[in-house]
């Protein structure tokens, strides 16, 4: 495959610079200021027209379900997901059957890779046999095969277990890296302990079991020396402890993900914060300009801020909150609009049921309640129609999301990553109750966070391909970067182009995301890897 993109505005060595980029049979082979590369023989010639072109992305945390669970996800749709999103390089997570716990396990992995995959994938091994937590897998029989090691799905309990895993992570030169959750400490298994969860009237899933293991993992670190790197940190007190560890020298870093930046528990609540008004593309464009005047804090959003913060750090929390509502705001105007269908379905329904049926009669407007709602006391709509927001660890408090949007600032967060989690259309709808936990994220996380980070002006569109695509890589050891010798793995995208996310859309067999029907700015034209361009159509 030869390729001449001309006239890219591409991201080289920090900054954006019009140039001409070619690549031949799969490697980089020039770099040029735009207008001076050459066409040869039997190389296609794409005119980008000053569209962007990026490093390829890299996602540190999907999950691609093969082996054993093909019905979620399959390597093909899951790279090929990532692709249209315009990731280059991926790493599912270990949770599959059979665990990749040896390297016999991990064969079966890397088998159906070699066969399906369309951009680059970095598997884990697991960090315990079976993801069980009571004895370590073969750590250095898989170490040349595997990009780090993981639990993921599950943390490790045992402390002298996660010592030992560790230590044998540090020998074998490779990152422990760690879903943080004592299971004896979640006192809930589907919502955050907080607001959706006493709408709902059940047990919430405490902060304490994601902190307090962290707490933990950096003592273990410390005293190992074993580069430790943190799952989807999802609280204001995680943050915090990582911010604390990485002052003290520990080698520590960490991730979260695109909903814990832009969503929070309050999109389940009826009577949310913030303006869900329906914003129209031209209203959304001088909404995401930033200093809109239509998008408040809730009172509730304030209180907690104002409990846990205090002066310039009181502004920095409204700030941040207010600038990134823009996403949050579409989601309960969403959630709102089918909350209203569902109360038109249920009145339609019980006129039909009263109606006999060979008759064709009336009935009287006081036969039924034109504002009955169907959902919980508090929720916004039932919870067997909120599947899509149910994730682990769950979407956590207003005060969380901000120390979150804090420590992307601070540098305390190093990276964004999807936690790609896709399940059935089946699972998916038995609701928060029945349903498992996981969204979908790969083909929608960049124009999400380009619309609700970039656009409204809390960070730079230079930060966030950092956060995409130059942080994970460098600290994954994956290769990144559009230079001259180097393997072709960038994406080019149209920034001012314009949809709405729409999950039966996706490529990915998982298609519930709760940024479902938001309109986001950035589309994904085409992702080159190696020798392979896929385009969008």
């Amino acid at each position: 495959m030869n390729l001449l993109l001309k006239n890219a505005n591409a991201y080289i060595d920090g900054r954006f610079s019009p140039s001409d980029i070619k690549i031949e049979d799969g490697i980089i082979t020039a770099v040029l200021p735009a207008g001076e590369g050459s066409e040869s023989s039997g190389c296609e010639v794409l005119d980008l027209g000053g569209k962007h072109v990026f490093p390829g992305l890299v996602d540190v945390h999907v999950h691609f379900r093969e082996p054993g669970f093909s019905y979620k996800e399959t390597i093909a749709t899951g790279t090929t997901a990532a692709a249209r999103g315009g990731y280059t390089d991926v790493c599912p997570m270990p949770n599959l059957s059979p665990v990749p716990d040896s390297p016999e396990h991990l064969e079966a992995e890397l088998k159906l890779i070699r066969e399906q995959a369309v951009v680059n994938v970095h598997p884990y091994g697991s960090l315990t046999v079976g993801e069980k937590g009571t004895e370590a897998s073969d750590i250095e029989g898989m170490k040349e095969n595997v990009c780090a090691f993981s639990d993921d799905g599950v943390g490790v309990e045992e402390d002298s277990l996660m010592e030992d895993v560790m230590t044998k992570c540090k020998a074998a030169g490779k990152l422990a890296v760690a879903h943080c959750e004592f299971k004896g400490l979640m006192g809930g298994k589907h919502l955050n302990e907080g607001l959706a969860s006493k709408a709902l009237g059940i047990a919430g899933i405490s902060n304490e079991s994601e902190w307090k293991m962290i707490e933990r993992d950096i003592s273990v670190s410390k005293k190992t020396g074993c580069g430790y790197h943190v799952c989807h940190v999802s609280t204001a007190e995680s943050v915090r402890l990582i911010r604390e560890a990485k002052k003290a020298g520990v080698n520590i870093t960490c991730e979260s993900a695109p909903h814990y930046f832009l969503l929070d528990e309050e999109v389940l609540l009826k009577g949310a914060g913030g303006n869900p008004k329906a914003i129209d593309s031209e209203s959304f464009l001088s909404s995401t300009e930033g200093n809109n005047p239509e998008i408040n804090l809730s009172e509730t959003g304030k209180a907690n801020c104002e409990s846990s913060l205090s002066g310039t750090d009181k502004d920095v929390c409204e700030a941040l909150l207010s600038e990134t509502d823009v996403i949050k705001n579409q989601v309960i105007g969403i959630l709102r609009a089918e909350a209203e269908r569902d109360i038109l379905r249920s009145s339609d329904s019980k006129i039909s049921a009263q109606i006999p049926p060979t008759t064709g009669g009336s009935i009287s407007d006081s036969s039924f309640s034109s504002t009955e709602n169907t959902s919980a006391p508090g929720l916004i709509r039932d919870e067997k129609y909120l599947g899509r927001f149910k994730m682990n660890p769950p979407l956590r408090s207003r005060n969380d999301r901000a120390e979150l949007l804090k420590g992307l600032l601070d540098g305390t967060i190093d990276m964004i990553a999807t936690d790609h989690a896709p399940h059935s259309k089946e699972e998916k709808e038995k609701g928060i109750l029945g349903g498992p936990m996981g969204v979908s994220g790969l083909e929608c996380a960049f124009p999400v966070l380009y619309t609700g980070l970039v656009k409204t002006g809390v960070i730079s569109l230079e930060k966030l391909i950092s956060l995409m695509s130059t942080a994970p890589s460098k600290r994954f050891g994956i290769e990144s970067g559009i230079k001259v010798g180097a393997s072709a793995k960038l994406c080019v995208y149209d920034l001012d182009g314009q949809f709405t996310v729409s999950g039966d859309s996706f490529a990915s067999l998982g298609h519930f995301t709760p940024f479902e029907g938001v309109k986001v700015f950035g589309k994904c034209l085409l992702t080159v890897c190696g020798n392979r361009v896929i385009r969008n159509a």
